[in-house]
């Protein structure tokens, strides 16, 4: 029993129950007697394998003290008051040490969270990296468990690798490898094969989460149409691919505020984002790592002068240049759809971090710029007193600005 949950009291009422218990327990519990306390300087002075010991005839419960190089407090409903002994590593020696029966007998049923804190500590992500974000460090701790969980399995189904002492790290080093060349297109195609005629039915799986987007990522709904991209694009459909090396743009002192927004949504007629913006050191690209709502279903778009909003009409045709991929992410979108079709150029200056621009040339480009000027001109047709220029939502006129005139242009 671990030794948060446990102490007397608690043990107490687990026997009234008939059942019987051995663990760890903090030493400030409610009726913990003193007497077998070891403290630190107590600890010091004691020889190794020395123990104290309480009983409570009554209760049939054994209370130890042992030093084991530090205190070391253990309760028993089960073992009595008998001696044994454990193997210790001190040094480059194996040592038999005195202890009490409860302690080898803990040692060789310790399984659950005792076992399992012991693996996980070993090699915590949760501890070794900080965040800001408190829920970062529950993702990280999410993952530490996966990783604890897959080595326990692997080993099971392969209990000779376990032999060596380097066996969790032959572990953990042949599964980075193993993430890192994987085929995802091959293991997506699988998945959906294995789920059969079912895939997508929604009344298959109803106790699962019912947003389309998360059941993707769960793999429990297909998508609208999987992409057939080459070996290369494959690895750019992740943030986390080694081929683009990508990083934060709050990481980035170089970039301001401006440049850290996503040219994803800004092309998109969306607000300027400014967080989850990932910067591709391959293609120098900067997008953001979300999926967001269907611009085709937008009343209004930011695609005006300055990002201004300009009305779209029901009817208007938006597929001849946004990506007709919903479902992607914006850094999915300009890998697999917005590049491929040349809408980006790099601009590479020396001394200073390569930036990907829109290209005024190209056909989306132009295809946009078409597609304003039809909702400006359908906004000036269909509105019978127009007080706003090129059909825009109106903005707040800065005094300055009111003085000076209020021109606008499409560039």
């Amino acid at each position: 029993m671990d030794r948060f949950y446990n102490g007397p009291k608690q043990a107490t009422a687990m026997l009234d129950k008939g059942i019987l218990c051995r663990g760890t327990f903090k030493t400030n519990r409610t009726f913990a007697p003193h007497s077998v306390i070891f403290s630190k300087s107590d600890a010091n002075k004691s020889p190794r394998g020395s123990y104290r010991m309480a009983v409570a005839l009554k209760e049939n419960m054994s209370i130890f003290g042992w030093n084991d190089g530090c205190g070391v407090h253990m309760l028993s409903t089960a073992d009595g008051t008998k001696m044994g002994s454990v193997q210790h590593q001190i040094g480059s020696v194996s040592q038999t040490v005195q202890a009490p029966l409860v302690v080898p007998r803990y040692n060789n049923g310790m399984q659950g969270v005792d076992r399992h804190d012991q693996l996980r500590n070993l090699f915590a992500l949760s501890k070794r990296h900080q965040f800001q974000k408190y829920y970062m460090t529950l993702i990280m701790g999410l993952i530490d468990f996966a990783l604890v969980n897959a080595n326990i399995h692997y080993h099971m189904v392969h209990p000779v690798l376990k032999k060596s002492n380097e066996h969790r790290a032959v572990f953990m080093e042949s599964l980075c490898l193993g993430l890192r060349s994987a085929n995802w297109r091959q293991l997506q195609e699988a998945h959906y094969r294995g789920m059969g005629a079912s895939v997508g039915e929604q009344t298959v799986y109803e106790d699962g989460p019912q947003h389309s987007h998360v059941r993707r990522m769960l793999g429990l709904e297909k998508p609208e149409e999987i992409l057939n991209p080459n070996a290369e694009d494959l690895l750019c459909r992740h943030v986390s691919s080694p081929r683009c090396n990508p990083r934060a743009c709050t990481d980035i002192v170089s970039l301001t505020k401006a440049l850290r927004a996503c040219q994803v949504c800004s092309y998109e007629g969306r607000d300027r984002r400014v967080t989850d913006v990932t910067y591709c050191y391959k293609h120098a690209s900067r997008t953001c790592v979300l999926v967001h709502p269907d611009s085709k279903t937008l009343p209004s778009l930011r695609l005006g002068p300055r990002a201004a909003a300009i009305l779209v009409p029901t009817g208007m045709d938006h597929s001849s240049w946004l990506c007709p991929y919903r479902q992607l992410t914006c850094w999915e979108k300009i890998h697999q759809y917005y590049m491929k079709h040349d809408l980006f150029t790099i601009n590479e200056v020396d001394g200073e971090l390569p930036m990907v621009k829109l290209d005024r040339t190209s056909t989306l480009y132009k295809a946009r710029n078409t597609f304003i000027q039809n909702c400006i001109k359908y906004s000036q047709s269909c509105s019978s007193t127009v007080d706003m220029p090129s059909g825009e939502i109106p903005r707040r006129v800065s005094p300055r600005r009111s003085l000076l005139g209020n021109s606008y242009s499409i560039i």
